[in-house]
């Protein structure tokens, strides 16, 4: 899953990104234009924003972002601790409130939350047929046979298992997995997708990953 940190201070944004990324793909922007900008060309599951920017306010972000009717996933952080922002954050269109300093484990656990109660909730395990994929804890089963899978293959992976039996463009695996400044080269995703195969024959798993020319990927379970 991919999330934008709106975050001005460098040091909090560099600690949060590096906690973060353990289990999600992260933007960052330190303003609110900049913001704009990466929600413009990108999809993300959740975002994190801080409650004052220097252009403006981490509300006044999600108001325009609900206006315009989009319901992304939005929890503010703030050194705030007035509980009128806390309320005012809620009913401008924040799913969540988090006061600084707070545990990291604690912002996890608000992300993991507010994805849960989103209309597209996917489980935290996913299982087809012999094949166990457990999202929380990073792993891939086929049967009781642990495999290892690099970070990048297992995010891809997952990306495909989240839409199984359906379509993927490659452009959505490279806007949703890799560094928006930093696209990859023209075969890396080929090369990732090459390894998986690789991996789910060794194993003898059910499932399969299908070339669509022009187009894409779909991974394909018989269940």
């Amino acid at each position: 899953m991919k999330l934008l940190l709106i975050e001005d201070d460098h040091a909090i944004a560099t600690s949060l990104i590096t906690s973060l990324q353990s289990q999600y793909q992260v933007d960052w922007a330190d303003t609110i234009r900049n913001a704009e900008t990466e929600y413009s060309i990108n999809h993300y599951d959740c975002i994190i924003a801080d409650l004052q920017l220097p252009d403006g306010n981490g509300m006044e972000f999600c108001r325009s972002l609900r206006t315009a009717g989009k319901h992304t996933p939005l929890v503010i952080i703030t050194g705030n601790q007035g509980e009128n922002k806390k309320i005012e954050s809620l009913l401008t269109g924040a799913d969540d409130y988090l006061t600084k300093p707070f545990l990291f484990s604690e912002l996890h656990a608000r992300i993991h939350a507010v994805l849960r109660r989103g209309t597209n909730y996917i489980p935290d395990i996913l299982t087809f047929n012999n094949v166990t994929i457990d999202r929380i804890h990073r792993t891939f089963a086929i049967g009781n046979n642990l495999l290892s899978l690099t970070r990048k293959e297992f995010d891809l992976l997952l990306f495909l298992a989240e839409r199984k039996n359906c379509p993927v463009t490659i452009t959505a695996l490279i806007e949703s997995l890799w560094d928006s400044n930093h696209e990859p080269l023209s075969n890396t995703i080929e090369v990732h997708i090459c390894r998986l195969r690789q991996k789910f024959r060794a194993a003898q798993s059910t499932l399969s990953i299908r070339t669509l020319k022009n187009y894409g990927y779909l991974l394909h379970s018989p269940t």
